[in-house]
């Protein structure tokens, strides 16, 4: 169905074999909260049935936009008639090929009647490259050979748990333990209390991996724990944990700004820069992290910059515990 950039996807051919099972039905269910998440960034609409609300090729050019962060090529916004709607598929088709994304076996006419095995596989190819393997950067350090974004993410996690045996992406991640050792790995003594029953110990991962480092709950603890969940899914939701930490490392600054913007959307930050010299996002920015921290920030006045950022540096110093190697000049 679809190989990306060269390399091998044998997922996404045959990997839907019936459209009836739990596994179709979870994965499903997290390709759109994935497609949702982005579209939210730069579009009003969200997807409430992956087979039909991509036909018009609106929302489908939308999310191209939001991914590969570039201006959209001409398209129609507003299609009354097929022959529109075909026109928009085949120039988001066209986007996609352009981005280095082969495709196989889709066309637009598939998409415009809804032909579930090939959205999907589609919206994998999308989260391939857009999700997983932009982070294979940060996760192929844990792997001597690189081989395969699925082999690095497994050999990240192996080396951020060593003492957990991470066979696979399905039934080891069931009963939410790994999840949360994750966690607690990646922010010491944030996983307090933990639940006994298997499903309530996923649903307690999932609001801390949120809680704690913003991971969006793509993944249902309904899913999550159901022994038919997908790999495809699970990927994609563990996808957001490899980079944590390894911004500065693999220069990926698109990465960390879209972070900060989902962190503060309020302020519509766009760079590092001029952005910045208010120190109002500063004050945001911990307040967001640890809420309470200063929640009148966006009263302040944006002609006091130095007096802001030092503001921040000392909020983030008494409630982050994190020394700002900075003065607020």
């Amino acid at each position: 169905m679809a190989e990306i950039d060269g390399e091998s996807n044998p997922e996404a051919t045959g990997y839907l074999a019936s459209a009836g099972t739990d596994w179709v039905r979870i994965q499903r269910s997290t390709f759109t909260n994935w497609c949702n998440e982005h579209l939210r960034k730069k579009s009003q609409r969200t997807i409430t049935n992956l087979s039909a609300d991509l036909k018009d090729g609106v929302i489908l050019m939308q999310l191209l936009e939001a991914l590969s962060k570039k201006p959209p090529p001409r398209y129609n916004r507003q299609p009354r008639i097929k022959q529109q709607m075909l026109e928009n598929l085949i120039t988001a088709l066209d986007f996609i090929s352009r981005e280095g994304i082969k495709l196989v076996n889709i066309g637009n006419e598939d998409i415009f009647n809804g032909k579930e095995k090939l959205i999907l596989g589609l919206v994998w190819g999308l989260i391939q490259h857009y999700q997983i393997k932009a982070r294979k950067t940060a996760a192929g350090k844990a792997s001597a050979g690189g081989s395969s974004a699925k082999d690095a993410m497994k050999a990240w996690l192996r080396e951020v748990l060593p003492e957990k045996n991470i066979r696979n992406f399905t039934r080891d991640w069931n009963d939410g333990r790994l999840l949360l050792s994750l966690v607690e790995a990646m922010q010491p003594g944030s996983c307090r209390n933990v639940p006994d029953d298997p499903l309530e110990r996923c649903r307690y991962a999932i609001e801390m991996a949120e809680a704690n480092f913003h991971v969006p709950k793509l993944l249902q603890a309904e899913d999550l724990c159901n022994p038919a969940v997908d790999e495809l899914s699970v990927m994609t939701y563990l996808s957001y944990f490899v980079s944590l930490g390894d911004v500065e490392d693999t220069g990926d600054v698109d990465q960390l700004l879209d972070w900060v913007h989902d962190m503060l959307p309020a302020c519509n930050l766009t760079n590092f820069d001029s952005d910045w010299h208010s120190g109002i996002a500063l004050v945001g920015l911990v307040d967001a992290i640890s809420p309470g921290a200063y929640p009148d920030w966006m009263d302040l006045n944006p002609d006091a910059g130095e007096d802001n950022f030092q503001l921040g540096i000392d909020l983030a110093r008494q409630h982050l515990d994190v020394d700002l190697e900075m003065a607020a000049e």
